[in-house]
């Protein structure tokens, strides 16, 4: 298993568990360094941290035309308790924080499972 979630590995059934610290970079300044002002397509999936990701990201600065996320809503916990029920992660979604962020610059697009897809209101 890999996560950036101490918790997640903590709570792993797993004998071998390591750690190793790396150096990061926000989205922002990933866009910076490269000098973008938009991107086509953007994908996040960070094993239930996509949210704290997603909140560094400038939105008015920067534009993301489709944007790729995976949800996995903490206290529902789809994954670990095997709901496969659809609608039910479709409603979580749309009453999420994660939801409350985007919907301002982006309109849900279509999701399958865990994975929703949404679009830069200012092209689609």
């Amino acid at each position: 298993m890999s996560s950036l979630d101490k918790d997640q590995l903590t709570n792993a059934f797993r004998k071998n568990k390591f750690s190793r610290k790396v150096k990061t970079i926000t989205i922002d300044q990933l866009f910076e360094e490269n000098k973008l002002l938009e991107v086509d397509f953007l994908k996040i999936d960070c094993e239930g941290l996509d949210f704290d990701i997603l909140k560094t990201i400038n939105f008015d600065k920067f534009k993301i035309n489709f944007l790729s996320i995976e949800f996995i809503y903490s206290s529902g916990d789809f994954i670990n308790k095997k709901n496969n029920n659809i609608e039910s992660v479709h409603h979580q979604f749309l009453s999420s924080e994660i939801f409350n962020l985007l919907e301002k610059n982006f309109k849900l697009i279509d999701h399958f499972g865990f994975a929703f897809l949404l679009a830069n209101k200012n092209i689609y």
